[in-house]
């Protein structure tokens, strides 16, 4: 779709910003809500018989397994314990043993348990061996460290919802000249590669509305101009699991913590639904039940963007002192006094 001057002069400025913040050298593009951008990628990439690295520890992981699957692709999964981040020495022995992979899939966060992978480290070890990465940082972006160029990530998926809050959640890729390479190679027509002339054509597959470009332009300024952005979100999510370990409760995970996510184990003297239930008295609460995903009784925080805030997760964190007791929980130390010293720890 042609687009005029004024446009494509203002998509060309928040994409390379974007795409900057991101410390990456490659363009970035907009989609459509309705586009599920997971099965692009895919579909970009895979040509049927190929195999397909799947690294897994969640279900955001796993959806790349089934869609590689559907296009005739020959997936192989890397999992080991959906507790821990996923290791760097293991995928190295790993595919010391497994090899001929075209690409390989990856999570940077898995929303549901605030898993946090080590794409810095474990995309390296992929591309060392010939094998281009596919990160998903939909759930992690600007709330965890990233250096895309750094990681050696050729294509990176993200979304306008977390830290960029924007009202829209719409789909964003970012996409290196390797991978345009690759996907030149490959049958499918539901393919990125109708991105990959953009710049000289000054045409679009998709009609993306200014205001939007606008306002993802904004948010992009501010998170710019917000050099405490990722101290705050290292800092406020770890006070929240600190606080929460204070009062008694379990976390999910045993390492990997996200800036942007983390999950409880609801205690047995009670259910998810009945917990969310009682906190439903207090109104626009962060926290969601995530029980279904993880197979067993787990609620999430989401401490992203403005949701993150000091002053909503003493709030969540007050509300749940006085939930949980009620519902036959005996807290066991003060989730608040906890909170409030971790927050202010120079070491966090």
């Amino acid at each position: 779709m042609e687009q005029n001057m004024e446009f494509f002069t203002l998509y060309q400025k928040v994409m390379s910003k974007y795409s900057r913040l991101l410390g990456s050298g490659s363009p970035s593009f907009i989609l459509p809500e309705n586009i599920d951008l997971k099965q692009m990628v895919v579909s970009s990439l895979t040509n049927p018989g190929d195999k397909v690295l799947i690294l897994e520890n969640g279900t955001e992981g796993h959806a790349f397994y089934d869609l590689v699957k559907a296009v005739g692709g020959k997936p192989v999964k890397f999992a080991l314990d959906a507790h821990l981040a996923l290791p760097a020495e293991p995928l190295r022995n790993f595919l010391k043993k497994e090899t001929g992979f075209k690409f390989a899939t990856l999570v940077h966060c898995e929303k549901a348990s605030g898993m946090l992978n080590d794409v810095q480290t474990l995309c390296p070890i992929l591309k060392e061996n010939g094998i281009l990465p596919v990160v998903d940082s939909a759930f992690a972006l600007f709330g965890n460290p990233l250096d895309v160029r750094r990681a050696r990530i050729d294509i990176l998926l993200g979304e306008t919802s977390g830290v960029l809050s924007c009202t829209n959640h719409l789909p964003l890729v970012t996409v290196s000249h390797e991978a345009f390479h690759k996907m030149e190679g490959t049958s499918s027509h539901d393919s990125l590669l109708c991105f990959k002339n953009w710049q000289k054509e000054r045409a679009f597959p998709y009609d993306i509305p200014t205001e939007t470009v606008n306002e993802i332009g904004s948010t992009l300024d501010a998170i710019d101009a917000d050099k405490a952005l990722l101290l705050r979100h290292t800092r406020v999510s770890a006070a929240v699991r600190a606080a929460l370990i204070a009062g008694g409760l379990a976390l999910y995970g045993k390492d990997g913590f996200s800036g942007t996510f983390s999950a409880f184990r609801v205690p047995r003297e009670t259910t998810a639904s009945a917990l969310l239930q009682a906190l439903q008295n207090t109104p626009d609460l962060p926290i969601f039940d995530s029980s279904a995903l993880l197979q067993s009784p787990m609620l999430t925080i989401d401490h992203t963007g403005t949701n993150g805030t000091e002053e909503k997760m003493l709030l969540l964190l007050n509300t749940l002192s006085q939930v949980l007791p009620s519902l036959g929980f005996p807290l066991k130390g003060d989730m608040l006094k906890a909170f409030r010293y971790h927050i202010t720890d120079p070491r966090n």
